[in-house]
């Protein structure tokens, strides 16, 4: 819209706005910008200066195509080493959408899973700002982190007895956590004992409504509890499927697979620990949370 001239970085000429994207794209600076997005996003929260500054070289020399810096970047040391492991925190995205490919599960519409995103902080298609959500330790809150948790105990109750009806037996919670979280339980309590589909109420949970953090999270469990009802996980089934000689190893194989660090509150797999309980447990533990 501005055929003028214009000074941009130190250049001046008649630039359109692809003309000023390539002066924008020539500066180091970019690239790093860049790179050091990549790093937070995959590697841990704090990027290393000569790493970053090496991979940015990659990504500008490759005219910016991503493909040669990710590679670059996901076979250096510091993408392999111990002490990222388990540095970063899921996104909502991440949680939801890994746990149901993590368990190969297909659910019959998307929505409600979207809905359980937005209740657990990142209401797709609208960040808070252009910048993005902030992610990292912001994902977690008394509120959020209350959502993740109905939504990954829903899903081991998936792979529970039903009573007749369809409906779910619920199992009692934890103590440990019904201590550390009073307000799981009347959600979960809601979840377990609400009415048939039919009878559950139609209208939606919407994200950023004037509800306070109990009512918010009775609507997003209704919401999941639609949503997750056709999903067919059979934790004995999975952990069966795992690697081990034994099934104690092979829960020890399930572990190592789902949780990027050692168990913070789980047990260690025992020979008279079923494979419920197991998963239970070990989708629940802190760990779980991070990538």
């Amino acid at each position: 819209h501005d055929y003028g001239v214009k000074t941009v970085l130190g250049r001046t000429g008649r630039f359109d706005g692809d003309q000023v994207l390539d002066i924008l794209l020539a500066q180091p600076a970019t690239s790093v910008f860049v790179t050091t997005k990549l790093w937070r996003e995959f590697v841990s929260p704090e990027p290393d200066a000569a790493e970053v500054q090496r991979v940015a070289q990659i990504l500008r020399g490759q005219d910016y195509d991503i493909k040669p810096a990710l590679r670059a970047l996901l076979l250096s040391n510091a993408f392999w080493a111990a002490e990222n492991r388990g540095t970063l925190v899921k996104s909502p995205v991440e949680l939801v959408v890994g746990t149901l490919r993590q368990f190969e599960l297909t659910p019959v519409t998307a929505t409600p899973f979207a809905i359980a995103v937005a209740g657990m902080g990142q209401n797709l298609m609208s960040p808070p700002n252009v910048k993005g959500w902030p992610g990292g330790e912001v994902w977690i809150n008394s509120s959020t982190l209350l959502a993740r948790k109905q939504f990954l105990d829903r899903l081991v109750r998936a792979s529970e007895a039903r009573l007749p009806g369809g409906m779910p037996v619920v199992a009692p919670p934890s103590t440990t956590m019904s201590a550390a979280m009073p307000e799981r339980d009347s959600a979960m309590t809601a979840m377990g004992t609400m009415a048939p589909a039919a009878r559950i109420p139609a209208t939606p949970f919407v994200p950023g409504a004037a509800e306070d953090d109990k009512v918010r999270a009775r609507n997003a469990a209704l919401a999941v509890e639609r949503g997750m009802r056709n999903l067919q996980f059979d934790a004995t089934q999975w952990v069966a499927h795992r690697q081990g000689a034994t099934p104690v190893a092979k829960m020890e194989t399930a572990q190592g697979l789902l949780l990027p660090l050692p168990p913070v509150a789980a047990d260690a797999p025992t020979a008279d620990l079923d494979a419920t309980t197991f998963m239970r447990a070990t989708l629940l533990d802190p760990a779980y949370q991070l990538k």
